[in-house]
């Protein structure tokens, strides 16, 4: 006696959940290549004060290394090399909004006793340019136009100035 063969649709299904996985693969990694294109074409286009703003925290992230060498030497600053030392042993550079997978490696330099630079280039980004940030051994920025505040877009919501200033003289 023969056991009746029974035709199953198991290999059928094997079949369709294997495309539907490498479909949604396939799609997954290019909307994150599209996504990556578009992000290095607006970069390219990017004005400096937006490398400017979008770099800042890479180089208060390099910085944060030179200040804590310093305040762990009674305010002195290491050398050229120490500071390169020291930037190249950061860890968890900070993300940078508008600039996927972008690798910043900033440059220190030592300016005086109590002043250095971070030199951030934006080559990675399409631009032309190196973007100098200038601090106090103690950490403090001393961009001439902290974040950029007077070049916004809209600077009303950020100029203390736009209110008609008093004579200085009390209302009776």
């Amino acid at each position: 006696m023969s056991t009746p063969r029974r035709s199953g649709n198991a290999l059928l299904i094997v079949i369709i959940v294997v495309s539907t996985v490498a479909a949604t693969t396939v799609a997954v990694v290019l909307s994150l290549r599209g996504a990556a294109i578009e992000t290095k074409r607006d970069n390219a286009t990017a004005s400096s004060i937006q490398l400017d703003t979008m770099l800042q925290p890479v180089a208060e992230w390099a910085a944060s290394a030179i200040t804590t060498w310093s305040t762990a030497n009674k305010g002195a600053l290491p050398s050229d090399a120490e500071g390169r030392t020291l930037i190249a042993g950061l860890e968890n550079p900070p993300d940078i909004e508008g600039a996927a997978n972008f690798k910043a490696t900033p440059v220190y330099r030592r300016m005086g006793d109590k002043n250095f630079e971070i030199v951030v280039s934006t080559a990675d980004l399409d631009g032309s340019a190196h973007l100098v940030y200038p601090f106090t051994a103690d950490g403090r920025l001393l961009a001439p136009v902290e974040d950029n505040i007077f070049l916004q877009a809209n600077p009303q919501r950020t100029d203390p100035l736009q209110t008609v200033p008093s004579d200085g003289t009390t209302p009776r």
